[in-house]
Parts: structure tokens; sequence; C-alpha cells
């Protein structure tokens, strides 16, 4: 049942299933924006985001620095 997988979820791992999901694609992202030149927009949409500025916000609240001084960081 959807709710006890959820409740399970949570319990073993301390956040939802979509938090985890976007934890995911966040480790992803940030990978990605260190290893490679490609765009940030085009990270962003293949990392699963609907646009840039989601991919920003979510980011930021995630490491407090935007994808670009991330990168940069890492230059």
């Amino acid at each position: 049942h959807p709710v006890h997988l959820s409740r399970t979820f949570r319990r073993h791992f301390g956040c939802s299933i979509a938090e985890y999901q976007r934890q995911l694609r966040l480790e992803w992202a940030r990978a990605k924006l260190v290893r490679s030149d490609e765009s940030i927009g085009r990270i962003a949409i293949d990392a699963g985001f609907a646009d840039h500025s989601e991919f920003t916000r979510r980011f930021v609240d995630e490491t407090g620095a935007t994808p670009s001084q991330f990168r940069l960081g890492y230059r």
C-alpha cells in the first residue's frame, strides 16, 4: 500500500521518497557541473527539473550557492 511504503521509506531514510529523489538528482547535477562544460540549463533539464530557475532554487536551498558559483569554486 502506498501509505505503508511512504511511512516505511521515511522511517528508514529520514525523508520522503520525493525528497530522496530530488537529493539524487541534485547530486548527479553537482557532479555534472564539476566534470563537464555543459550549460546549466541543459544540466537542469537532464537532471529532471522543469527549467533552469527551478533547478537554481533547489540547488541554492541544498548547497547555499548558485550552480554557477558552485562550478566556479571547482575550477
